[in-house]
């Protein structure tokens, strides 16, 4: 009898874990899940600085690393209206910090504590009868100008529009928040825009975005912190000729209001695509106890591209403008790399020097990092001249080689000088099939006289700024191994 009961109960058991297995695997296949992704290792050999703004001086160090990065990105489908989406990122350097978990840790001996980070992570909502489609949480963010104004994970809420050539978006997004209990003390950005597909070869659109900065209403505000995790390490607020210090004094009780209204438009003529767009910005700081500050910018830009025998050939022209007035007097270009690093993160011009490069991974940098380009407390902008030809070699081999140069907008205070430098730049990859592949990028850089300043110009200087007078070049070479799935 015990035999046979003993039975019964491994039979029922194996029923109940079959039944529980097929009841899971029906509520795992009433939700579709579609994953993507990519895994790489970039072996850096490098003159840049870590992160931020490249500040060229006499015997800059070389760094050697090799960093690893994964992002893995899973939509869930529940439905055809619904679903969300999460994407990770994984990022660690060899042989660093092992039994630590933060951001690029994990990589040493022992690696076994990587840390993942959540690049996005948002739910959707679609109305197909309307063409409608809204998000809501941790979302990919880019504005309609090269992401001159915004390229960067925001959390916020969102509505798209779509429909026969015409499209429209509205946005709200949270930057920062000091506390849940204060109705003032807030960073936000908010995103209107349109476009519409005139003919085949001709598209136009209008955006106007709204930046508020209630940070500093009772001092300390974001524009005061310095390099600081309260907002992302902004050291693109300030400059690090000057220490790093923030564009606003720790003592200001500031409020932030800073409008863009811009147009942009592309059109194809023949094999060349040519491609334009301009953007005005303007609003005010109101500083508590003194004169309020006016924000004054302009950004434009003009690319031309096509292709000639299967060559691709590219001409890009940047500006934007500068400020003659230090930061008590006047804002520039007033864009969210004030707020966060990378933020406003403009690379479609091909350069990993002057501008930043759009292959960079944890480490990235650049001589002007965020276009508004702030030394000695003035927004100084930048133009500059860009040209890259792609082609393709014998085999799965292809190759780009780029040419830049770029002047500051508005000459530097401390030695009246506007010239950054020159860039040379080439890749060599290698395609091993559809998902992986190799490639060889290295870059040099000659370094413009805005970058050298005298003993005599030092001395003089009421900024605090130290004697450079004979700044290196910069070089940066690396090997990467990628696989896409």
């Amino acid at each position: 009898m015990k035999k046979h009961c003993g039975l019964t109960i491994k039979l029922a058991t194996l029923f109940l874990a079959c039944l529980f297995l097929f009841l899971f695997a029906t509520t795992v296949s009433a939700t579709e899940i579609k994953a993507s992704g990519w895994v790489g290792t970039k072996t850096a050999v490098s003159q840049r600085t870590n992160l931020g703004q490249i500040y060229p001086k006499q015997d800059m160090d070389t760094s050697q690393y090799t960093h690893m990065r994964g992002r893995l990105q899973f939509e869930l489908i529940p439905s055809e209206v619904a679903g969300a989406v999460w994407h990770n990122e994984i990022d660690y350097n060899f042989g660093g910090q092992a039994y630590q978990t933060g951001r690029g840790l994990g990589g040493g001996l022992g690696s076994d504590t990587t840390n993942l980070e959540t690049k996005q992570l948002y739910l959707y909502f679609k109305a197909p009868s309307l063409n409608l489609k809204a998000t809501a949480g941790i979302n990919w963010i880019t504005d309609d100008f090269d992401w001159i104004v915004i390229g960067n994970d925001a959390a916020g809420f969102q509505v798209d529009y779509a429909n026969a050539g015409t499209k429209a978006k509205l946005g709200a997004y949270r930057f920062w928040e000091s506390t849940t209990t204060a109705a003032t003390n807030k960073v936000d950005f908010y995103m209107l825009s349109g476009s519409k597909q005139l003919s085949p070869n001709a598209k136009i659109g209008v955006a106007g975005y709204y930046l508020t900065d209630g940070s500093g209403t009772d001092g300390k505000g974001l524009l005061s912190l310095g390099p600081d995790v309260k907002n992302g390490f902004a050291s693109l607020s300030n400059n690090s000729a000057t220490g790093n210090k923030g564009i606003m004094a720790e003592t200001d009780k500031y409020d932030l209001k800073s409008y863009f209204a811009g147009v942009f438009g592309d059109v194809v003529i023949g094999p060349a695509k040519l491609e334009a767009w301009g953007v005005y910005n303007f609003g005010n700081v109101d500083v508590k106890g003194r004169d309020s500050i006016d924000i004054k910018g302009f950004a434009a830009d003009v690319r031309a591209s096509g292709k000639v025998k299967g060559v691709g050939l590219s001409l890009d022209a940047l500006y934007v403008s500068g400020s003659t007035q230090d930061t008590n007097r006047e804002f520039g270009f007033t864009n969210s790399g004030l707020y966060s690093a990378a933020s406003n993160f403009n690379f479609r011009q091909g350069m990993m020097i002057l501008l930043p490069d759009g292959n960079d991974w944890n480490y990235s940098s650049a001589y002007a990092y965020n276009v508004s380009n702030i030394y000695e407390d003035r927004f100084l902008g930048v133009t500059g001249l860009f040209g890259n030809v792609r082609f393709p070699l014998p085999g799965n081999f292809s190759g780009k080689v780029g040419l830049g140069t770029m002047y500051s907008a508005e000459k530097r205070a401390v030695n009246g000088n506007s010239y950054m430098g020159t860039e040379v730049n080439g890749t060599l990859s290698y395609a091993i099939n559809r998902y992986a592949s190799i490639s060889l990028n290295s870059a040099y850089a000659f370094t413009g006289d805005f970058y050298k300043v005298s003993a005599a110009q030092a001395a003089s200087s009421k900024k605090g700024v130290k004697a450079n007078t004979d700044p290196d070049n910069v070089s940066y070479t690396t090997l990467v191994l990628k696989v896409d799935f």
